[in-house]
């Protein structure tokens, strides 16, 4: 019953339609006109649906021999109804001549009451076809006098859908494959011949002219070769997307290419620099609008895109083909002729998809456009290779010539210069007599002349020696300074760390950045603690080296006096009496002006008890950085535009108060890291990268902080020279 009731079923679709009558020795049919056809374009209609016949009655039958949809997303149904009027058992081929069909499924009524499905298109793997062709065949199977229907459900995923049709036999399905094997290497063969010719050209003129025609020449013809499916099948079988979008990719490349072949050869940049932007442009767009083709979402409307921007593209070259034209230059022509073939063979290639008859039925007319435009432009490009050629040989000829006139002009003179040598010989030997006749006299002079140079080489002997000892006495002399440097720069460094290397204090850690220019340095710090006050201190005093050890060295004792002896814990008050001191020691009065000796000084003194820190400073700033959540922030504290030292115009140090809160970091420090130029010497580090050097150590442990801070200064230095005496002192508060 199951088996009467399907065919009984099939029976009825096919009494609705024509008739395709197949003869026992047929070889071809185009069959458009026969099928009817129904849209689904909500892709919802199943195979089930069709064969039930409850959408028969939306069916139309096609009224052209190749039926054409334009730009779809959806499926289209398709039904035929074939016969085998012979006496003998027939299998044709079902051939639909369009390679790029996204999916293609065909089902053929089997006698059991069963329905084979057989599939092709981009949209599967190429494995997974049924029949491993480029083309979308299928084979079936008729009995004698045996009438069915044949099923087709063509799926389009938003590109153009054409349906040439044909029912073929099994010998023209072989002559057609042995046919277009033929042309196929001929074709792509002769593409090649022209890739290795200009390959030459290339390779012995370095014109890039002829590197973008190769360039050309592949895109269009890979292009080609995705078109007609055969790159589906031998590159990218295992990519259906790929094998969808390529036809796009490479026609948008093939373009691309051939408006910088026409940007390179015409010249545009020299003739037209105008239209040369909107050229190079075009093309520039073109390339860069082929990435969203592989985002499926995007893929019809970069379809659309894409022609369009090929047309503007298209247009602008035929206006600047006219242009060359009128200036009369040397590659217009072949322009022209290239431009005409390639438009009338695209033109047949669209007008064959859309179902046109007559010439457009051509089936290679793409191929002899694009063959005929590629051989004129490289007959173009070879006629430039033989004027280049004959130009080269031109100015090899001139340059020839060029070399014998010089040779000439030379020979004219190199024989003047040897006559007037000649000359000049013959009056030398005359004055050579004549001297050989003083020579006698010289050589008694020469003899009394030597006695006198013996003398004084003795002399000249006696006076090395005494210089052999001035240099030893000095290099003494010399190595007694330096030890004696070094001994301060032990005492310096003994006295700086008597109070900061004592035990682990529980309300602070810290760390110092200590790099004198020279042996001995200019700044000092101070780090100690009286009772619930800690005292810190960063001091830059003028000079660096041995004056600025000295006023170094005066700096620390001052301030030990102040506020370890004198017990002032308030910084202003401090360094009011470390200025007056300064002034005291130096003899810095009203009458030397001159006199600038001094220091500038950023002084700190934390109450561990309230957590109050009192900041005063001569020239000097600090900064003091808290964390706040994720991010830490810089608070500046800036001191007096006053040094501590003589000024006309002084008046007492002001200070200010801030409260810590824990892990608040503090970092003093004297302008040697600001100060410093890079290796190339144009650029100094200056507070703003300081600033941001000390915000990226926000969040790392104080012995990472000191590494990373030498570690950049030492980048920024390079090979270059320290300028100035380095101090960095940075403490976090607990």
């Amino acid at each position: 019953m199951f088996v009467i009731f399907n065919l009984t079923a099939w029976f009825g679709i096919v009494s609705a339609q024509k008739l395709v009558e197949i003869e026992q020795n047929f070889s071809q049919i185009s069959i458009g006109k026969q099928v009817s056809y129904f849209l689904d374009s909500k892709k919802e209609v199943s195979f089930s649906d069709i064969k039930s016949g409850k959408f028969d009655s939306l069916f139309v039958k096609s009224d052209t021999e190749i039926p054409f949809f334009d730009y779809q997303n959806s499926t289209i149904w398709l039904k035929l109804t074939v016969k085998n009027t012979g006496d003998e058992v027939l299998y044709p081929f079902l051939l639909i001549d369009y390679p790029l069909l996204y999916k293609v499924r065909v089902y053929e009524p089997l006698p059991d009451g069963t329905t084979a499905e057989y599939i092709s298109g981009d949209g599967f793997k190429f494995s997974e076809r049924t029949i491993h062709k480029p083309s979308n065949l299928f084979e079936f199977h008729l009995n004698p006098n045996e009438e069915k229907q044949i099923l087709c459900a063509v799926v389009s995923d938003g590109d153009v859908v054409t349906l040439p049709m044909f029912l073929l036999s099994q010998k023209k399905i072989i002559e057609k494959n042995s046919d277009t094997q033929t042309s196929v290497g001929i074709y792509y063969g002769i593409l090649a011949l022209i890739i290795i010719v200009n390959l030459f050209y290339f390779i012995n003129l370095r014109d890039k002219s002829y590197l973008i025609y190769i360039l050309y020449i592949l895109m269009m013809g890979m292009y080609q070769f995705a078109r007609e499916g055969l790159a589906f099948k031998m590159f990218w079988g295992n990519f259906p997307y790929f094998a969808n979008a390529a036809v796009g990719l490479f026609s948008m490349l093939a373009v691309s290419s051939f408006i910088y072949l026409m940007i390179n050869t015409i010249q545009t940049r020299t003739h037209f620099p105008r239209m040369h932007k909107f050229l190079a442009g075009i093309a520039i767009i073109i390339v860069f609008s082929q990435i969203p083709l592989f985002v499926p979402a995007y893929y019809r409307f970069m379809i659309f895109f894409g022609n369009f921007i090929a047309g503007i593209g298209l247009i602008l070259s035929i206006i600047t083909v006219i242009l060359a034209f009128r200036k009369r230059l040397f590659f217009a022509k072949y322009f022209s002729f290239a431009l005409i073939f390639l438009i009338g063979g695209s033109v047949m290639m669209i007008m064959k998809n859309n179902g046109a008859g007559g010439i457009f039925q051509f089936e290679h007319g793409l191929k002899i456009g694009v063959g005929l435009e590629i051989l004129i432009l490289a007959y173009g490009l070879t006629v430039k290779f033989r004027d280049m050629l004959a130009e080269s040989q031109k100015q090899a000829i001139e340059h020839l010539q060029e070399i014998n006139r010089m040779r000439e002009t030379e020979n004219e003179k190199l024989e003047k210069l040897v006559n007037q040598r000649t000359q000049e010989i013959n009056n030398q030997k005359e004055e050579l007599r004549a001297q050989a006749d003083n020579l006698q006299k010289i050589n008694f002079k020469l003899s009394e002349q030597n006695e006198e140079i013996n003398q004084q080489k003795e002399e000249l002997l006696t006076q090395r020696n005494e210089i052999e000892n001035q240099k030893n006495i000095l290099e003494f002399q010399q190595k007694e300074l330096t030890d004696s440097i070094h001994y301060a720069e032990r005492i310096q460094t003994a006295v700086l760390k008597s109070d900061s290397d004592s035990e682990q204090n529980t309300n602070f850690e810290h760390f110092v950045i200590f790099r004198p220019k020279e042996i001995v340095s200019g700044d000092f710090y101070k780090i100690s603690q009286l009772d619930s006050k800690a005292i810190f201190a960063v001091a830059d005093c003028t000079g660096h080296g041995v004056p600025g050890g000295y006023m170094s060295m005066l700096g620390i004792a001052l301030l030990n006096e102040i506020v370890a002896n004198a017990n002032v814990t308030n910084p202003a008050i401090a360094l009011n009496i470390l200025r007056e001191h300064v002034k005291e020691t130096l003899h810095q009065q009203d009458d030397l002006l001159s006199q600038k000796d001094g220091m500038d000084i950023a002084l700190c003194v934390y109450d561990t008890d309230s957590r109050q820190l009192d900041f005063a400073a001569a020239h000097h700033s600090a900064y003091l950085l808290r964390h706040q959540d994720n991010y830490a922030e810089i608070i500046e504290l800036k001191g007096d535009k006053m040094p501590i030292g003589y000024m006309r115009k002084e008046k007492p140090f002001g200070y200010q108060t801030v409260t810590i809160e824990k892990s608040d970091i503090l970092y003093l420090f004297s302008d040697g890291i600001c100060d410093q130029y890079n290796e190339a010497g144009n650029e100094k580090f200056k507070s703003k990268r300081l600033k941001a050097l000390v915000q990226e150590c926000a969040f790392k442990p104080l012995v990472e902080q000191k590494q990373l801070i030498e570690t950049i200064f030492e980048m920024w230095k390079g090979a270059s020279q320290q300028v100035d005496d380095v101090l960095f002192l940075g403490i976090r508060f607990k």
